[in-house]
């Protein structure tokens, strides 16, 4: 019982839960784009271990470092190893962190009900080509991880591309459509692009920035001027791409 989701490679997996209604919440974790540097770790799961035996969270990077790699120097967000609330919950019950580096989950396996039975991954190698951070699964790792649940928590990897393959937008390297901040248009005359499909995941306050600046850009494009007020294009605030 193949699922595609499964082939993104990320899973909270609990396993041989005994009581009639365990309870699990996982937060989203963020794999990397096809085309971006390996991203900061996830955000670890908040679990209620109610009546279950064992648990392994798939983390498809690798363990980060305690310290900062010499290329992620400040003031560049920290990429290194960190224990949360839901890791250390999880330690203090079973003795150890619940993730598991380097994972990619293939194939969901049911049992003869139709109920999931347990969870099928390989090993994955991380390396650099062409600029570019790229997998490899490594021949003979593939591993059968029995459980009775298992959860997906997905990433952004890029926004569909159906829209933008349709109209014949070009995308940057990082497989987002191709649009300067400020300026929003796309690659095709009159059509504009702005949030998460143009600069990549990234937080609300971005989203309702950039929304706010390609609202500007439409109006100036279709009226010639534009009075509509726009962070870091008409608020005196500085606005980077």
């Amino acid at each position: 019982m193949r699922s595609p989701a499964a082939l993104v490679g990320l899973a909270l997996l609990v396993a041989g839960c005994s009581g009639p209604d365990p309870k699990s919440i996982v937060a989203p974790v963020q794999p990397p784009g096809s085309a971006a540097p390996i991203p900061s770790p996830t955000k670890p799961p908040a679990v209620t271990t109610d009546g279950c035996k064992g648990l392994v969270n798939f983390e498809l990077l690798p363990k980060p470092p305690k310290e900062r790699a010499p290329d992620n120097p400040w003031p560049q967000w920290p990429k290194i190893y960190r224990t949360d609330y839901g890791h250390q919950e999880v330690a203090a019950k079973f003795g150890d962190d619940p993730r598991a580096y380097c994972v990619m989950s293939k194939e969901f396996v049911g049992d003869d009900n139709g109920h999931v039975a347990g969870i099928r991954s390989v090993q994955v190698e991380w390396y650099k080509a062409d600029g570019q951070w790229k997998l490899k699964e490594l021949e003979g790792s593939d591993k059968f991880w029995p459980a009775q649940l298992v959860l997906l928590a997905m990433g952004f990897k890029g926004p569909e591309q159906y829209v933008s393959e349709m109209l014949g937008i070009e995308a940057d390297p990082r497989s987002n459509y191709k649009a300067q901040h400020g300026k929003f248009a796309t690659t095709v005359p009159k059509v504009f692009a702005c949030g998460d499909c143009r600069r990549g995941q990234s937080l609300v306050v971005w989203a309702i920035n950039e929304g706010r600046g390609a609202a500007r850009a439409v109006d100036e494009f279709l009226m010639g001027t534009s009075d509509l007020p726009a962070p870091g294009l008409t608020l005196g605030l500085t606005a980077i791409s």
